[in-house]
């Protein structure tokens, strides 16, 4: 039955009995912080669909249990050491707001607590409410903002091919009842009941051979439960099917269907990468596992930058398509930026058009390079409208212009005499045909970001998008966001809000304790 938090101090805090030094102490750290700042703020009603409202025992208190969530990642604590600075961490009682022994959570009440919440948008709501309430409290400007992406791995195997169909398949055995398993071909069950490691002493040179081998199992496996409808519905069986459909096919030999394995560049890259974590990716470029996509402020008057905007990808997916999310996703907050850092993979003519029409100027640069020896649609003066050219480079105004037939350009007629006789003939747009340019908007958006990135103040401001590399390699040093302590979106998603939660803090801190040292006691 949900319960909210008990609010009322205990009498048996451990502060009350402190010495005066040490006293001073702890209302100077960070627990102080936590405990007056944070901790009343967390959205336990957030959480209460989660529990009946009416019957069973109460829960444990929510705001404890995402407290000591938070405290594990500003920590980058183990569940062994978290536990163990639960019950015996001043700094953690403080932080809480309970005295040692007073409030019971035990390690079963945390994972249960955990399988609930992953994948739940409380989560999500928990980071957005405490992040939100930082950037308020330190006036911080949002206005400009970088975006990156990190690649992060679950806890889990990194498998090669062979590796991956053998494991699968092992799993799915050993879901299957006794009596299924001993009708199952005595090769079979050799392979992947009676002997373990039965593939471990393959080498290069036979590692074909068996990889074929282990295909031949797996469709013999998919087809010969395929029937079955109580195997059907076993997730192991699920990931057998994935598996046949991503890495195999079926050709025809003699009039004979043969299962063959897939080219290895055939295999997609949101293929099945591990069995113990099957919404894991590849990337061709960082590899295994997800993909993060941060934002934070970067104003200089900031006096810390904070992380504003988390969202978990798989690693196959590209950042073009994270912009527009991550604009949305802040300005329903009313922290959403005017400005926006970010590198090449976000920039295209779209993204471009699309940050415009959010009232958001997307900085980054823009692929293609500038010729310097000829002249671009960006050399051209435009009118407000951004498809209206008003005049060439060389000042001349067009004698006709509108769109083409299609909708799809923008066709602007210069009058082709006086092109022929231009200076700029051999290296101006119009000039190489004959008077004519045709431009699409993302070709204007492009040819535009090419020319100002050329320019001094451009390079300048572009400077401050490197901070977040800073941000990423905290995350990854102190927060353990390289190799996370689990698997599974949902509970990576779960993770990595509570990191990036737990750095914004780690900062939020910092400041506050700084400005509470400069009021005088």
């Amino acid at each position: 039955m949900f319960v909210r938090n008990n609010p009322q101090q205990s009498l048996f805090q451990p502060s009350v009995s402190l010495p005066e030094r040490l006293l001073k102490k702890l209302v100077e750290s960070w627990a102080e912080i936590f405990r007056n700042e944070v901790f009343p703020h967390i959205p336990e009603d957030e959480f209460a669909h989660l529990y009946c409202d009416n019957n069973g025992r109460p829960n444990s208190p929510i705001a404890v249990l995402v407290g000591l969530s938070l405290i594990k990642e500003l920590r980058n604590y183990t569940d062994a050491q978290l536990f163990e600075a639960f019950h015996f961490d001043l700094l953690v009682h403080h932080a809480l707001g309970i005295a040692a022994g007073e409030v019971t959570v035990s390690e079963r009440t945390m994972y249960n607590f955990r399988a609930r919440a992953a994948g739940d948008p409380a989560v999500l709501q928990v980071f957005e409410t405490l992040t939100d309430l930082m950037i308020t409290a330190l006036s911080l400007c949002t206005d400009v903002q970088r975006l990156d992406s990190t690649q992060v791995s679950s806890n889990m195997v990194h498998l090669s091919r062979l590796q991956l169909f053998v494991q699968t398949m092992e799993r799915f055995v050993a879901k299957l009842a006794a009596e299924q398993v001993a009708l199952l071909p005595e090769a079979i069950q050799e392979r992947y009941v009676e002997r373990a490691g039965y593939f471990a002493d393959t080498t290069g040179t036979n590692s074909r051979r068996r990889l074929d081998q282990a295909a031949q199992d797996l469709a013999l496996l998919v087809d010969r439960f395929a029937a079955d409808v109580q195997v059907r519905d076993l997730p192991a069986y699920g990931l057998l099917v994935r598996l046949f459909g991503e890495q195999c096919e079926i050709q025809t030999d003699n009039a004979q269907p043969v299962v063959v394995l897939k080219e290895p560049a055939k295999v997609a890259a949101d293929s099945l990468q591990a069995p113990s974590d099957p919404d894991a990716t590849y990337s061709h470029h960082k590899g295994k596992g997800y993909q993060i996509q941060l934002a934070e402020t970067c104003h200089p008057d900031n006096a810390v930058e904070l992380i504003t905007h988390v969202a978990v990808e798989g690693a196959h997916e590209s950042d073009h398509n994270a912009l527009l999310p991550c604009i949305e996703a802040t300005q329903q907050r009313d922290i959403g930026p005017t400005q926006l850092l970010a590198d090449t993979a976000y920039s295209s003519g779209d993204n471009l058009i699309t940050a415009a029409d959010k009232g958001v100027e997307l900085v980054a640069p823009t692929p293609g390079t500038v010729d310097p020896d000829n002249l671009s649609l960006g050399d051209f003066a435009f009118a407000d409208d951004a498809t209206t050219v008003a005049h060439c480079p060389e000042g001349h105004r067009p004698i006709r212009q509108g769109p083409n037939r299609k909708g799809d350009q923008q066709l602007v007629r210069f009058d082709g005499s006086l092109c022929r006789v231009c200076q700029c003939m051999g290296s101006c747009p119009a000039g190489k045909n004959n008077g004519i340019v045709r431009f699409s908007l993302n070709d204007y958006a492009l040819a535009l970001s090419r020319a100002r990135q050329q320019t001094d103040a451009f390079k300048q401001f572009y400077k401050r998008r490197s901070g977040i590399e800073a941000t990423n390699a905290a995350l990854k040093t102190a927060h353990g966001f390289a190799k996370l302590w689990t698997r599974g979106r949902d509970r990576v998603t779960f993770a990595v809000l509570m990191k990036s939660l737990a750095l914004n803090f780690k900062r939020y801190a910092r400041v506050r304790c700084a400005q509470m040292a400069m009021i005088p006691a």
